[in-house]
């Protein structure tokens, strides 16, 4: 591996201070025993962990619990999940606590970037929080292979990265077992919500329901999500297809993907960003080679990304990526899409092209799609939070019919006037003047 540029080793030396647990942490091995429990299967639980660990929001509490899930080929495989707790949940019509399941955005590639690790929670005021402090119980898949590192008897997982049948089979077991480690408390009624990576989860859910259901889904809400890969832009369409590849060769172990979808070049950094591990930050630092402002480096297209696909990469497995995508199959229940139109990172035009199609192709699919304008990436968490946790209290309250079509909404003030980006960070508060 090559000399790690110093802004690396400064972002993995800060990711250590956000754990709120060791990496070491023994929660996140399973034994031999659960191999092969079914997939929903509930196999650990911690039911109150102690929230001084955290960055939490007064008035809520946390639990996590590993549960058994299954990859995109059907193989069976632990996950591990947290649960975060309102104190004055919304309850259903039996006193049962109302449920979102929350699908995070890129977080990282390897065991050490589950959200469930970080004080945080990884996307903090973005989507746990406020879902939290609106009432809703949050149930939060960590995804396959972040977390739990090995299957009882000793096998890798590895994270199948925008795989939206994998990420949806998380979410949807990730539920069932929640309901089987609070059978008194949690309501049967869900509604599946998500950002980035976590939209194409969200909106893969919904795929999944209108082919395997389970019961009490109301809907989805997917945020800057993910579509179809070969429709994103560069950099980062050759960045997430890099990433991607482990799942790939996970799914079709007959196929030489590292050789056949990466360039010596694209080996050397996937082969770099394992040696590392850490969150995003550092996967995509190293593809971009390490720019002192990734947001930037994807904002202007720049970054040293020529060369690391194949030049027949998106013709040669055509079908696998449409097999994972989301965009042109049928969906169940009604589903709320935003996008910023000023996404630095995933392209809105691919994001309005799969709706439309989506629409055109099923009259009867109930898409609401809401253009942001001059918002970005995250920024589709937060412009408009109102509209999507109106969306999700109107499903939970009984209305069944949901908008269907396109929007654009525009700010009062110039749109550049508005804060674009997170330019701030949570840190623990040790001193009574550190908090207001």
């Amino acid at each position: 591996m090559a000399e790690v540029p110093q802004l690396i080793k400064d972002a993995l030396e800060y990711e250590k201070t956000q754990l709120a647990f060791p990496q070491d942490d023994d929660f996140y091995r399973v034994d031999a025993s659960h191999v092969r429990a079914a997939p929903g299967k509930l196999i650990t639980l911690q039911r109150d962990l102690d929230t001084s660990r955290f960055s939490l929001p007064p008035g809520c509490a946390i639990s996590r619990f590993i549960y058994q899930s299954k990859t995109m080929a059907g193989a069976p495989v632990p996950v591990s999940a947290f649960i975060l707790w309102p104190h004055a949940p919304r309850l259903d019509d039996q006193g049962r606590c109302s449920v979102v399941a929350w699908s995070h955005g890129t977080s990282g590639l390897y065991d050490d970037a589950a959200p469930s690790r970080y004080k945080n929670l990884w996307q903090h005021y973005l989507g746990p929080f406020p879902l939290a402090m609106q009432g809703y119980v949050v149930v939060a898949t960590d995804y396959a292979g972040l977390g739990v590192a090995r299957t009882g008897d000793g096998k890798p997982i590895i994270h199948e990265y925008l795989s939206g049948p994998a990420q949806a089979n998380d979410v949807v077991y990730s539920v069932l077992a929640a309901r089987e480690a609070f059978p008194d408390q949690l309501s049967k009624k869900w509604v599946a919500a998500g950002h980035s990576q976590g939209g194409a989860s969200a909106w893969a859910v919904a795929q999944r329901q209108a082919r395997e259901p389970i019961d009490g889904y109301l809907g989805a809400v997917a945020l800057s999500p993910v579509t179809l890969i070969p429709d994103q832009l560069e950099p980062i369409r050759s960045v997430i297809a890099a990433a991607n590849s482990r799942g790939l060769q996970q799914y079709r172990p007959e196929l030489d993907v590292f050789h056949t979808l990466l360039t010596e070049s694209g080996r050397k950094r996937l082969a770099t960003t394992e040696a590392l591990r850490g969150n995003t930050a550092i996967f995509l630092s190293v593809f971009l080679e390490a720019s002192s402002n990734v947001a930037d480096a994807e904002a202007a297209g720049t970054g040293a990304v020529q060369g690391i696909l194949q030049e027949d990469v998106w013709e040669r497995y055509k079908d696998y990526y449409e097999e994972i995508a989301n965009g042109g199959k049928p969906i169940a229940g009604p589903m709320l899409v935003l996008h910023g139109n000023k996404d630095p990172v995933l392209c809105v035009d691919a994001t309005r092209k799969w709706v439309d199609k989506t629409m055109e192709m099923y009259k009867e699919a109930r898409i609401e799609y809401v253009e942001l304008d001059g918002v970005s990436h995250n920024g589709a968490c937060t412009a408009a939070q109102w509209i999507w946790t109106d969306w999700i209290a109107q499903r939970f309250g009984g209305v069944k019919e949901a908008s269907r079509g396109t929007r654009t909404i525009k700010p009062p003030r110039p749109v550049d006037a508005y804060q674009k980006e997170i330019n701030w960070w949570i840190a623990e508060a040790t001193q009574f003047y550190h908090a207001p």
